[in-house]
């Protein structure tokens, strides 16, 4: 999954003036509320694997590899959906230009402005913690000598 994520992310960062993509995407998979909550599942499980296995495994396997990787796709994850949000409400409270084009999402989705702020006070309250983990994991970071 995290291969999927990160491609995505790639993707979209590496060629969006190819495609004319702009950024952030409009309510993109990679940063929907189950997709965050998944790979932050897998993050905190994986965290255990480590934390249970303690030194005995190499810092090339698995899980210890895994984490950095995954605490990035999740940082992306929670940036991009916060990005959206903002740009989204920015949007809805601006009544110019593009009111015909969201007109209806202003009227029917009141609640964008409740997710910005649960989204970005969950980012808060996961982000150091997410940090420690990776700072408690030395072997996480220790790359084999040639």
């Amino acid at each position: 999954m995290q291969t999927v994520l990160g491609s995505a992310l790639e993707f979209r960062e590496h060629n969006a003036r190819v495609y004319g993509l702009e950024l952030p995407m409009f309510d993109a998979w990679t940063s929907s509320r189950s997709m965050t909550s998944l790979v932050y599942t897998l993050f905190t499980t994986t965290a255990e694997k480590v934390d249970s296995a303690g030194r005995q495994i190499q810092s090339t396997e698995e899980p210890h590899s895994q984490l950095p990787e995954l605490a990035g796709i999740l940082f992306a994850c929670f940036q991009e959906r916060l990005d959206y949000l903002e740009l989204y409400v920015l949007l809805l409270d601006f009544k110019g230009i593009e009111a015909d084009i969201i007109h209806s999402a202003s009227d029917s989705d009141p609640s964008l402005e409740r997710e910005r702020v649960e989204v970005a006070e969950n980012f808060a309250l996961r982000r150091p913690e997410i940090l420690e983990t990776l700072r408690r994991c030395p072997l996480c970071y220790q790359f084999p000598s040639d």
